[in-house]
């Protein structure tokens, strides 16, 4: 299943770059940060914990990796570049609160624009037609240099 969704991530990140769309949102050093909840990342959900976001090397630069700090959980996904014109005066994850499920929205670097917001996904637009409009909130994170 990891491979299955590596391979589309992989895909989609081929027919972004032949479609000539513009946009260059990228994490130029690791993320680091601290979740204490539950979220989900694209169509995978993943448990409270410590976790490091950065561009895999080689790669689409809006194709961004999260996994835990210790290897165990990770997962590949795609972003766009934020809509705001304001470059980001602090690292941070923002996530959209719809009922009790928690969906990273954005990954901010200090100092690096445009941010990265990801595509949302389709369980994301079906709750808040079903229960409300999502209610956005910030975790802050901490850059690093590459290992």
């Amino acid at each position: 299943m990891k491979q299955l969704s590596l391979m589309f991530a992989l895909l989609v990140a081929g027919v972004f770059a032949l479609s000539g769309t513009q946009g260059y949102a990228l994490v130029i050093d690791e993320i680091v940060v601290d979740i204490p909840f539950s979220f989900t990342v694209d169509n995978t959900t993943l448990p409270a914990g410590r976790y490091v976001i950065s561009t895999p090397d080689s790669m689409e630069p809006k194709l961004l990796e999260l996994h835990q700090e210790n290897g165990d959980l990770g997962v590949l996904f795609l972003t766009e570049d934020t809509p705001s014109d304001k470059t980001p005066d602090k690292s941070e994850l923002v996530f959209n609160r719809i009922g009790k499920r928690e969906f990273l929205h954005q990954v901010l670097e200090d100092g690096v624009m445009p941010g990265n917001q990801l595509l949302e996904p389709r369980a994301e637009k079906k709750l808040e037609k079903e229960v409300t409009k999502g209610e956005l909130h910030h975790i802050p994170a901490q850059r690093r240099a590459r290992r």
